[in-house]
């Protein structure tokens, strides 16, 4: 007899549950992810559909995110965040699973509704409020980490979708590699900005500069080395430093530096909510 699984999870003192059936359980059991929607719950009157995203494996990671249809990203939020194996599971014949419908047969055996419904959420506060678009960007940016661990793309193309492709604002260099330059009067001669696929409101741009500099901003991305060059000193207050940045990887590059640029803006924010 084929086994499916009912996997029963609590936020919010509530209890969660959704069924899987015997072809969905075998794949998460085997080590493959899996991203479905449950049925939906109903919450102080308001309905939510519940999203969720098996890592693969039984000791794999389990999110399960909620979101009220058709409304902002101020209703959408994660649930539970852990391991599979923190969850209650109950293998169930597939017969009993089909005659219990209140336990949440899955709606959809893929992970794409998933991503597009994130994607909106991103699309939504790529303006502010920093704090909710940082712990977005934060969320994709781990789910890009699964995804290339289990061979997926589609959270690559969302990212691509969304900020775009880093490497054409840099020069390639012979041999393999990326870079571009800077100085430290001016700062690089990309903007980082565009670089990180982030828009640059007046709020963004103040929350960052108004802080740090371009320097200290580069030196928490590990993925760009930033070399001095030569230093320019003849003329009398207008000495200047120079530099190459290079980059091996820029996805990599653009995903730190839109951390590095939201966590400034939001700690500014922050500092000055507090004076």
């Amino acid at each position: 007899m084929a086994m499916a699984a009912e996997i029963t999870v609590e936020w919010g003192y509530e209890i969660h549950r959704i069924v899987l059936r015997p072809k969905n359980w075998a794949r998460v059991k085997s080590g493959q992810a899996l991203g479905i929607r449950g049925k939906g719950y109903w919450y102080k009157g308001d309905f939510y559909w519940d999203y969720w995203s098996f890592g693969g494996g039984l000791d794999g990671a389990l999110t399960v995110e909620y979101a009220r249809p058709g409304k902002d990203s101020s209703d959408v939020g994660v649930g539970f965040d852990g391991r599979l194996s923190a969850a209650h599971i109950e293998e169930i014949e597939y017969t009993a699973a089909q005659r219990a419908p209140a336990a949440g047969l899955e709606v959809t055996t893929t992970w794409s509704d998933e991503s597009l419904l994130f994607g909106k959420i991103i699309a939504s506060c790529l303006e502010g409020p920093y704090d909710e678009l940082l712990d977005a960007v934060r969320h994709l940016h781990g789910k890009i980490v699964s995804a290339s661990e289990s061979g997926r793309s589609g959270w690559l193309a969302l990212e691509n979708r969304l900020f775009g492709n880093p490497a054409r604002f840099f020069q390639k260099v012979r041999g393999g590699g990326f870079r571009f330059g800077a100085s430290l009067m001016d700062g690089p001669d990309v903007d980082v900005f565009e670089v990180a696929g982030l828009r640059s409101t007046d709020e963004l741009h103040d929350g960052v500069w108004g802080e740090t500099n371009w320097n200290t901003l580069l030196g928490n991305c590990p993925a760009v080395d930033v070399d001095e060059q030569y230093s320019l000193d003849e003329i009398p207050g207008q000495s200047d430093t120079y530099y190459w940045c290079e980059v091996t990887d820029p996805r990599q590059f653009a995903r730190e530096l839109r951390i590095a640029l939201l966590t400034q803006a939001v700690a500014t924010a922050a500092k000055a909510g507090n004076r």
